[in-house]
């Protein structure tokens, strides 16, 4: 018996000698086919196209596979081509994980399915992050940042591959079937910010579950002549970053570069800005290193910036001119590498304003300056009717943002002259004196800045029926600007697009001219749509041509004459014949037009450079806004209104005032008194009608006044400061001088 059950033993021994490796699966590595799951994943990751498209480099079609030019397929035939495609890719991790030992499970199986489908089996033999994680069984976090490096569009991070990546982690980790990853499963993009990213370019980005302060894992990245000095939430200034949290999901973070220093001193405050001034958030101790990515000079002393805050670089090996990221010039005045300084201000602004290379904010940034931060102005430029101050070498901050001590007294042709506090001027031209023009304000209210353009500060306002001296004028962003002086205190810059310019000498049309002139130039004088070079040329005058002025403006420092329906000519090369020796107003003359009227349309009217549907859009006006028609001319069937230089509108839907609609009813230019009576809120229309778009209501009880009827449908019309109410909702409370007809 004993014999016998030796010799079945052995036969048995001898059997399974003979059985190929891996037949017996519970002794070795796993072995999966892709489930049904995965493939219904896929599908859902991928799409169905039954055309052929570009895909990054790649023709594709159906479920994601290759495909070519013109190519069309049935969705049964994509299910086919996708499993065939399955089927490789199966056989490929199967044989990986036999190699390197590695028992998966199913869901791990497919993931590595889905991943590889989208990406190619290539990294199982290149090694890396990713084939790293796989066989070593990494944690979480170690697993999420190393398949979120295989989510480049060619060689740019997408956040929707990323997403994908971390949906596949979610089912290699947790088992879970599903197209969105959890919520906890987050990234941040890492910009190298001119640099070259960690690991040769590879780590632009890492994946991470949220919730608690994570390590960054990617590879710092390099800069040649610069040190790596963290990252940052903006290109320039913005906080530092140490660790991922859910602060920081979906973010960009962006290296910063500078110079090491070592702290010389027993220690050294840290503070959240450059200066004393500034609250205390830390200190560091003898012998630390830290590197600068930014510094800034203050009442004479150097200050750094690093990851963690400023330091003053006094208690620090630092080397002037040392080479850091940017350099912020934050002195009050006296001169440097930068000239003499002409005025200096405080920094207004609740966040960090960005420093550029230069003026204007296409240039680089370089820097910033932060909120109460002192700073000495060289050089002053206005750039789209935008003041742009120069704080250093190749450093320009925008005005915007800072509050000057000394105030900007003209601007409009580059020169800049300073008000210093007791009515005397330098540098520029002779400011708000000598010649000028009287204007009326025609809106309700017009705010004064301290430049020309939207842009720029609030130096005062205007209320309609003031008048106004313009001295001179400017364009930017196609809308006109003047200089203008309000009685002996006042001075800036209004839209001309709310001013009346009050006639002077002739008419602004073409009748009676306010000046004459000879062509002088010695070749052909060109003739322009509109004032300014940057308008089209239409036509050319030659030498010694005599030319009729009908309207007169200023635009960059340059003189243009109108000398007929959009004929324009430069000045500077037209000898004037004039008895006033040569001159004549430099702004424009209301002709013996049509007045003011009101936009009546039920959306934005479009404002043009020229009178026809065909000439570029310049800006537009808001329904019931009301205009100041200048000069009507007739193009084909349409009337077309111009409303300022290079500015018209189609009189199809301007309402003139005192025309049609009238009810007979008089009222007072200062208008009368009323309360609304309706039982719910009343609707204040763009134009009268209820036809017009809804701009305002108005609460039962609420006071108004109204300053002109007119009647639609038979209707009453009341027009208040915001637009039109039907005035069957209105009780009267003053009667004026209203005559009722």
């Amino acid at each position: 018996m004993k014999r016998r059950l030796t010799c079945m033993i052995l036969a048995l021994m001898l059997v399974v000698s003979l059985l190929p490796v891996g037949a017996i699966h519970t002794s070795a590595a796993s072995s999966w086919n892709y489930s049904e799951n995965v493939v219904n994943l896929i599908k859902q990751f991928e799409g169905f196209s039954a055309s052929a498209y570009w895909d990054v480099n790649q023709w594709t079609i159906g479920y994601g596979t290759t495909g070519y030019a013109g190519q069309t397929i049935s969705e049964a035939e994509a299910d086919l081509v996708l499993r065939d495609r399955l089927n490789t890719i199966n056989t490929s991790i199967n044989q990986f994980a036999a190699s390197r030992n590695l028992y998966l499970s199913q869901y791990q199986h497919d993931a590595l399915v889905s991943f590889c489908f989208n990406c190619g089996t290539d990294w199982m033999t290149q090694g890396g992050r990713f084939y790293n994680a796989v066989v070593s069984g990494a944690g979480v976090n170690e697993f999420l940042f190393a398949i979120c490096l295989w989510a480049n569009a060619g060689s740019t991070p997408d956040a929707n591959l990323i997403n994908r990546r971390l949906a596949e982690a979610n089912l290699y980790l947790n088992g879970v079937y599903s197209k969105a990853a959890p919520a906890a499963y987050t990234y941040v993009i890492l910009d190298p910010n001119g640099g070259t990213a960690g690991s040769n370019g590879e780590d632009k980005m890492q994946g991470y579950l949220s919730g608690s302060n994570v390590n960054i894992l990617a590879a710092n990245p390099a800069k040649a002549g610069a040190t790596f000095g963290g990252w940052f939430t903006a290109p320039s200034g913005g906080s530092g970053v140490k660790y991922l949290s859910s602060a920081t999901a979906g973010r960009t973070l962006y290296a910063q570069y500078g110079t090491p220093v070592t702290v010389t001193s027993t220690y050294a405050n840290v503070r959240n800005g450059a200066g004393t001034n500034y609250t205390q958030v830390g200190t560091v101790s003898n012998g630390t290193q830290l590197v600068i990515v930014e510094t800034a000079l203050v009442n004479g002393s150097t200050w750094g910036r690093y990851i963690d805050g400023w330091i003053s670089l006094d208690y620090t090996n630092y080397a002037q001119g040392g080479n850091t990221g940017s350099t912020n010039t934050g002195s009050t005045g006296g001169s440097s590498t930068s000239g003499t300084a002409i005025n200096s201000g405080t920094v207004v602004c609740n966040t960090s304003v960005n420093v550029r290379a230069g003026a204007g904010t296409q240039y680089q940034m370089v820097g910033t300056a932060y909120n109460g931060q002192r700073l000495s102005i060289y050089e002053i430029v206005s750039v789209n009717g935008t003041n742009w101050g120069r704080i250093g070498d190749n450093r320009w901050i925008c005005l915007t943002y800072v509050k000057l001590d000394s105030s900007i007294n003209n601007i409009g042709n580059g020169n800049i002259i300073w008000d210093n506090g007791n009515g005397s001027t330098s540098g520029g031209s002779t400011g708000s004196t000598g010649t000028y023009t009287l204007g009326t304000v025609t809106a309700s209210g017009l705010n004064i800045r301290a430049a020309a353009g939207v842009g720029n500060p609030i130096v005062g306002a205007l209320k309609k029926g003031d008048v106004v001296k313009i001295y001179g004028q400017y364009t930017t962003n196609n809308t006109l600007w003047a200089k203008i002086n309000v009685g002996e205190s006042t001075e800036g810059w209004v839209c001309m697009n709310y001013i009346s310019v009050q006639t002077n000498s002739g008419s602004g049309s073409n009748g009676t001219a306010i000046a004459t002139g000879v062509v002088k130039a010695n070749t052909n004088l060109n003739v322009r749509s509109g004032a300014g070079t940057s308008a089209p040329k239409i036509g050319t005058i030659s030498a010694g041509t005599a030319v009729s002025i009908y309207e007169k403006v200023s635009v960059n420092g340059m003189e243009w004459g109108r000398i007929g329906t959009n004929q324009w000519v430069c000045l500077a090369y037209v000898t004037l014949n004039t008895s006033t020796g040569g001159t004549i107003p430099s702004t424009p003359n209301t002709p013996a037009g049509t007045g003011t009227g009101t936009v009546v349309c039920s959306t934005t009217l479009n404002v043009r450079s020229g009178a026809g549907s065909n000439f570029n859009k310049v800006g537009s006006l808001t329904p019931g806004a009301t205009v100041n028609i200048l000069e009507v001319v007739t193009v084909g069937t349409q009337q077309w209104g111009r409303i300022g230089t290079n500015q018209w509108v189609c009189m199809t839907y301007i309402r003139m005032n005192g025309s049609s609609g009238n009810t007979g009813t008089t009222i007072p230019s200062t208008g009368v008194t009323g309360k609304v009576v309706s039982s719910t809120a009343l609707n204040v229309r763009a134009a009268a009608g209820t036809n017009n778009a809804i701009v305002a209501k108005l609460t039962p009880g609420t006071q108004i006044t109204i300053y002109e009827l007119t009647s639609v449908n038979g209707v009453s019309w009341g027009r208040t400061t915001n637009g039109w109410v039907c005035m069957s909702y209105v009780q009267l409370t003053s009667s004026g001088n209203v005559v009722w007809q």
